[in-house]
């Protein structure tokens, strides 16, 4: 029997892909330390939601992969297939954008040359980008372990399970503890002392633990969604905003009090203001009945393919930006503006996404 498709997951998929595009391309970004000021802490706050781009494609992804059956064949042809995917789009970034910029591919070594396609960056070429497709292929290998014991949830009889433990303390040394060492830095007598590094102790560091917390809890949310529900809209409105309050206030204080640079989207990924949004957004999203969408079916094929796309405008975006943006010149105070564009990308490219799908063999680049 096949399973009833859920169009809220494509819904969140298609609003984080627009704020990807808003992070990347729609901020010229602030010198913080000298030009925080009333205007600029407003158009801050709003940009803070941007935070919950790649938060939110995670949550889908647990929400989706732990919640069915994993079957061991299929599940390692997927992960092989997003390797050679992930070779091929790198291939393509590097001769685009270096042939833009005016770099004759073979003035890089051959060895140079196959590190940039596999996994080094490349002189002149910018793929930074790609440290997303790397974090989910290093979870993707440790899922079958995650999925073994995030199983035993539904044991009534082993209600006292790792996967708890493991949660807590991800959570603990990737989100608690760095929150805490950057909001003491308000008091001034603190702020260059820092609590424990615990992250000396953590088995999985930095972005990859950060994401495979919100993988875990995409999972729990999909899982108890009945017993979500019945939490008041209000509450997760309100849980939403103190979030993005709780974010804004670390932007702020390392920022403006400290004096450092803290990208309030990359940086704020492993906060808890950026946990509790991307919690609530998702909670939200998971409201809107699949009747609403199933009983338009226009917008039922425009939202399943801006669901089904988003690797590919993820991958395409990056070039286009490199290559085209230059006519598309955009101001910081334009935030209204630059969302328009963000969704205007994500939606074209959607839309080339859905015709290379037709395409048999170039069908095989696409995810």
């Amino acid at each position: 029997m096949k399973k009833r498709r859920l169009y809220y997951m494509d819904l969140i998929k298609f609003i984080a892909m627009i704020f990807v595009c808003c992070y990347h391309f729609s901020w010229a970004g602030i010198s913080y330390a000298d030009k925080i000021n009333a205007t600029v802490s407003i158009k801050m706050a709003i940009f803070s939601i941007n935070s919950m781009c790649v938060p939110l494609f995670f949550l889908v992804n647990g929400g989706l992969i732990l919640n069915k059956e994993l079957y061991s064949q299929t599940f390692v042809k997927k992960v092989i297939r997003l390797f050679l995917v992930y070779f091929i789009w790198r291939a393509i970034t590097i001769l685009v954008i270096a042939s833009y910029k005016g770099i004759p591919i073979n003035s890089y070594g051959e060895v140079e040359l196959l590190k940039g396609i596999l996994f080094d960056e490349l002189r002149g070429v910018d793929l930074s980008h790609f440290w997303f497709i790397k974090t989910l292929i290093k979870i993707y290998l440790v899922v079958p372990f995650v999925k073994a014991e995030y199983d035993y949830l539904s044991n009534e009889q082993k209600r006292d399970n790792f996967i708890k433990y493991f949660l807590g303390a991800l959570l603990t040394v990737s989100f608690f503890i760095p929150d805490i060492n950057n909001m003491i830095k308000v008091v001034p007598k603190l702020r260059n002392a820092a609590i424990y590094d615990f992250s000396h102790y953590n088995i999985v560091p930095g972005i990859v633990g950060t994401m495979l917390c919100y993988f875990i809890i995409g999972g729990l949310l999909v899982k108890y969604s009945e017993r979500i529900k019945l939490i008041s809209i209000w509450k997760v409105v309100l849980t939403f905003f103190a979030g993005m309050l709780m974010l804004f206030a670390e932007w702020y204080i390392v920022s403006k009090v400290a004096g450092s640079e803290f990208d309030i989207v990359f940086k704020g990924y492993s906060t808890i203001g950026c946990m509790l949004m991307s919690m609530s957004f998702f909670v939200m999203m998971q409201r809107i009945p699949n009747s609403f969408i199933e009983k338009n079916q226009r917008l039922k094929s425009f939202i399943t393919i801006m669901g089904t796309n988003t690797f590919t405008v993820y991958y395409l975006h990056w070039i286009f930006g490199y290559t085209l943006l230059s006519h598309f010149t955009i101001n910081t105070s334009g935030i209204v503006v630059n969302f328009i564009k963000a969704v205007v990308i994500t939606v074209i490219f959607s839309y080339v996404g859905a015709l290379l799908r037709k395409i048999p063999i170039i069908k095989k680049l696409i995810l």
